[in-house]
Parts: structure tokens; sequence; C-alpha cells
């Protein structure tokens, strides 16, 4: 197709998919349109053959995924603009009480690997009663855009006391 290329594979891959007569799922091409946007389409297919076995064609559909991938791509460039903050940022869910996100500088200030964070709760990692922690999302949330600032002091890994400035 003029104006295409494919992502994450070559042209040449794809023949010799075609070539070989073997079914594909989700091949991704991109296009850069009349308006300057780039666009993407996502296509699988399967062989047709008649009665003798004999190849006919292929059967399949494509999809418009631009949205997906327009979000997917907000999502790194989100994703990596928190880790290169030396702040720690900790995205967290009030309703369940449970992290949707952290960035490195949080997983190096608590000593912990990302994983192990994202499977505890703020409460755990920060060390404030779930309850407390609880009402002072609901005032930072009742503060509006604004939110609070405040400065707390926590016993390092090392025994050391130390200081935090949070920005709620």
């Amino acid at each position: 197709l003029p104006g295409t290329e494919p992502v994450g594979q070559t042209w040449q891959e794809h023949r010799a998919v075609l070539e070989a007569r073997r079914p594909f799922r989700d091949f991704l091409i991109r296009r850069a349109g009349d308006d300057g946007e780039v666009y993407y389409v996502s296509v699988s297919g399967a062989p047709i053959l008649d009665a003798q076995g004999a190849f006919c064609g292929y059967q399949g559909v494509a999809r418009d995924v631009t949205l997906q991938r327009r979000g997917e791509e907000e999502v790194r460039r989100f994703r990596a603009a928190m880790d290169m903050s030396a702040d720690a940022i900790y995205l967290v869910e009030c309703a369940g009480m449970r992290f949707l996100d952290i960035n490195e500088a949080a997983c190096r200030t608590a000593g912990l690997e990302r994983a192990a964070m994202l499977a505890l709760g703020p409460h755990e990692v920060l060390g404030v009663p779930r309850a407390q922690l609880e009402r002072t999302y609901e005032e930072v949330i009742a503060s509006g855009d604004a939110g609070t600032r405040s400065e707390i002091t926590r016993v390092g890994r090392k025994g050391r006391k130390r200081w935090f400035e949070l920005h709620r």
C-alpha cells in the first residue's frame, strides 16, 4: 500500500507469511494522512482454501487502532516524564487505597522494587494508618486544584531521620 509502513516487522517478513499461506494476526501498519497525522491499522487474515484445498486468497479484518496507539504513546511519554523527576511521585486511587503508578524516585525512596510497591497499599509504603491517609486524601480532594502541602519526618532504612515535603 503506497505511503504505509509496517510497525514491528518488515514488509519482507510479512510477505513471507503470505507466501507460506499462513494466517496472521495484528499486522500493524502506519500511514501519514493528508492532514499530517499518523494513522494506525491492525490487520488480521486467514487463508481461504477451496474444496480441493487449493489456496484462493485471504479473508481478513482491518481495525483502525489509531486512538489506542496514541493513548499508548501518551502513557509512554507520561511514564518517561515521571521517571525523569527527582521527586518521588505516587499516583493513588483513593477509593481502593492502592497505587495506580509510581516513579523510579519513589522506588528509590522506599527502597523497594516497582512491582513490590505496586502490590502494597500507600498506607503500607508510607507508614501511615489507612484511615488517616483516607482522611488526608479526602481533604486534598476537597481543597481543589491547590492541593495541600506538608512536611513529615521518617526514619530511613539506616535509622537516620529524613525530612520530606509533600505536595498532594
